[in-house]
């Protein structure tokens, strides 16, 4: 009856497991000396089920995990596992001066940079942007994660933030083990502030990666949304009152090639904002919202990473 049972098409993992179950009940048996090849045959049969079941649930997770529907809230991007940095170093005075570093397990393909938004507010610090750092070592991607000055924040707003991000990224240039590219990443506010790093040409940055990044900020301060009207207070006045061309990307020559991956459904930053970079590659991702570009579980994933590899050949 084993035998019978064995030979059975597995179509499902719950098959896999009945019969697994079957085989190890069949090993627990006392067989005869005579029945060694009968033994053996059975084991063989019990390890073939064991990879069975475990690429099946390998398979459903994932299958799971691709099934994630857009958009996302910032809500569901807060329920993520955050993982634990390896070390944290200092680039500066204040306690938030610092970068925690997530490395790849074995060599790895670039340094990343990933520079967090959050409407430029000390409301919102790096600590959403966890789980994508952890996601980016698994793929094989040495993380830098830079805490920095925010509105709220003595020493924050226009133009402390952009100071901080610049003596992150240099830091990070004398820290690094290996001569590879180093890639910064930069979502919403923090894709404001990593445009802006590519337009030096001193920061040994080798790509610059916006998502969903505010881009004309005098377009942005105009706007009446919960982060849009965040843009006055950065910059330290209106937009009739100071000049955001100093610090609008739109406004600035890039000297490092960009990419900026957009979703077409995002409320926070607008489609619009990513069209206003001169030079600058634009890759679409449908129904993404705002905070699908930063969450491992989405479509918008794999983009990142076509894009982070593309980017480091």
């Amino acid at each position: 009856m084993g035998l019978l049972i064995l030979d059975r098409s597995l179509q499902t993992a719950s098959e896999v497991r009945s019969t697994v179950f079957v085989v190890v009940s069949f090993v627990n048996v006392r067989v005869p000396v005579t029945s060694v090849c009968n033994m053996n045959l059975i084991r063989t049969f019990f390890l073939i089920g064991m990879c069975l079941m475990s690429a099946s649930t390998g398979a459903s997770a994932h299958a799971q995990a691709d099934e994630m529907k857009m958009p996302v809230s910032f809500g569901d991007v807060l329920k993520l596992a955050s993982p634990a940095p390896a070390t944290e170093i200092r680039y500066g005075d204040s306690p938030l001066q610092t970068v925690l570093r997530y490395p790849a397990s074995g060599e790895a393909l670039a340094d990343v940079v990933l520079i967090h938004g959050g409407c430029w507010s000390a409301d919102y610090d790096r600590g959403h942007a966890l789980p994508l750092a952890g996601a980016l070592r698994e793929a094989g991607f040495d993380v830098w994660v830079p805490e920095y000055r925010r509105v709220g924040d003595a020493g924050g707003g226009w133009p402390g933030s952009w100071h901080d991000i610049v003596g992150a990224i240099q830091k990070v240039a004398g820290e690094r083990t290996a001569d590879r590219p180093l890639i910064a990443i930069g979502h919403s506010a923090g894709g404001h502030l990593a445009l802006l790093a590519a337009s030096r040409s001193d920061l040994s940055l080798t790509h610059v990666v916006g998502l969903a990044p505010i881009a004309d900020l005098t377009a942005y301060g105009r706007g009446d949304n919960s982060c849009q009207t965040m843009t006055p207070q950065f910059m330290g006045g209106s937009p009739d009152a100071v000049d955001y061309s100093v610090a609008s990307p739109s406004d600035i020559p890039l000297s490092v090639p960009v990419t900026i991956i957009q979703g077409d459904a995002d409320p926070i930053v607008p489609p619009s904002q990513a069209a206003t970079v001169p030079d600058a590659r634009v890759v679409a991702v449908p129904n993404a919202g705002h905070f699908d570009l930063i969450h491992p579980a989405t479509a918008a994933f794999p983009v990142l990473l076509r894009v982070l590899k593309e980017a480091t050949q």
